[in-house]
């Protein structure tokens, strides 16, 4: 089985969400801005070339605005793959 490399969770404020994820765990964390949807990239642990976490059981993510007006969103995270045709085998 894939280990799970990247995670995604709802937020509603930009300023306290980074802050707390920098102090508390020392993730570094990248505003896309607006042109991106706000999403902000959590690096926790260091990735190799291809993108994946190099340690075991370590893993990235990021977090995405909720918008008012649309459903509640809700978090998820996501396997490795060998290829982008993969990810949705065995669905």
């Amino acid at each position: 089985m894939n280990p799970v490399v990247h995670f995604e969770m709802p937020f509603d404020d930009k300023a306290p969400l980074a802050r707390f994820y920098e102090q508390a765990f020392g993730w570094q964390m990248q505003s896309m801005g607006a042109d991106m949807g706000d999403y902000v990239l959590a690096t926790a642990t260091p990735s190799g070339s291809d993108g994946k976490p190099i340690g075991i059981g370590a893993i990235n993510g990021g977090f995405f605005a909720e918008k008012p007006g649309r459903p509640a969103a809700h978090g998820g995270a996501g396997p490795a793959t060998s290829s982008a045709s993969s990810a949705g085998a065995g669905r």
